[in-house]
């Protein structure tokens, strides 16, 4: 598929059409500020709250200090980009597809196994880029991104715990513990996929996204800088100029469940692959 045509399936598709706009389209984020990065008293009360391992919590450290940063508008994939997605640029670009995941390939599910190269190499065959880091807690956070009299939360979700119903999202949950006992979860919650589920399968957060908490890690066009927050420019920051790792975002249906928060902070090589990482396309908002 020529990059133009690829492209032109982000602005506009017809109801009824053969095939889906990769990643089910992509939705306006407005420009606007919010609170990035977690406070350490917040980290304490989470850790207190829910009992979590005292070495996680000193990683966490990375994800100070909280600071405003701003962002102009730009565009996120409604989901993570799909199976079937990640098939049609395989076959449009002559390469092979990654190694399946030991459930095999589900076209409705979020494609994994793909390094940080191959979803930089995806996004640029469909017109787009990778969202750095900031886009990717300023869109998952929604309406909660605590500038001016705004709230934060913990999660994606809120602040409650994930418990009885699906609708929080593919969570580490009983499902997985039944599949892999030693897994720690959610206790109480069930969300009915012991590994992937198809994109899209629980309610969107604020800003019409779907699964920016589970379901898969995505990578984050950044190079990881563990002390970044304490100088990273308040407009628009991009991450390093150089570094050895490339940011996740978002925690995955194996993560333990300190990793699903909004703030976590993950990295890995930029060849790594897994049968939990994933990612999903943006693109700069074009101007009228």
């Amino acid at each position: 598929m020529p990059l133009l045509l690829a492209a032109s399936l982000f602005a506009f598709w017809p109801v009824g059409a053969e095939d889906p706009p990769i990643g089910a389209g992509l939705v306006p984020i407005p420009a606007g500020s919010f609170e990035m990065g977690a406070t350490a008293s917040e980290l304490d009360a989470a850790w207190k709250r829910f009992g979590w391992l005292p070495e996680a919590r000193r990683r966490a450290v990375n994800e100070e200090p909280v600071h405003t940063v701003s962002l102009r508008a730009f565009q996120m994939s409604r989901h993570e980009v799909s199976v079937a997605d990640f098939r049609r640029y395989c076959k449009a670009v002559g390469r092979e597809m990654p190694d399946p995941p030991e459930w095999g390939w589900e076209d409705s599910h979020p494609v994994v196994n793909v390094s940080w190269d191959d979803a930089q190499a995806f996004c640029a065959w469909a017109g787009g880029r990778l969202p750095t880091e900031a886009e990717w807690e300023y869109a998952a956070r929604g309406d909660a991104g605590g500038a001016g009299s705004k709230p934060r939360r913990l999660f994606v979700w809120g602040d409650v715990d994930p418990a009885g119903g699906a609708g929080f999202g593919n969570l580490p949950d009983e499902s997985l513990q039944q599949a892999l006992p030693d897994r720690k979860i959610f206790e109480g919650y069930r969300d009915g996929f012991a590994f992937t589920a198809p994109c899209g399968s629980f309610s969107p957060n604020s800003r019409g996204l779907h699964d920016l908490a589970g379901n898969a890690f995505e990578w984050c066009g950044d190079w990881y800088g563990a002390s970044y927050y304490s100088s990273s420019p308040a407009a628009d920051p991009a991450g390093p100029e150089r570094g050895d790792y490339r940011v996740l975002r978002g925690g995955s249906w194996l993560s333990d469940p300190y990793g699903l928060r909004a703030s976590y902070r993950y990295y890995e090589l930029p060849g790594y692959r897994s049968y939990y990482v994933g990612f999903r396309v943006a693109r700069d908002s074009i101007a009228p």
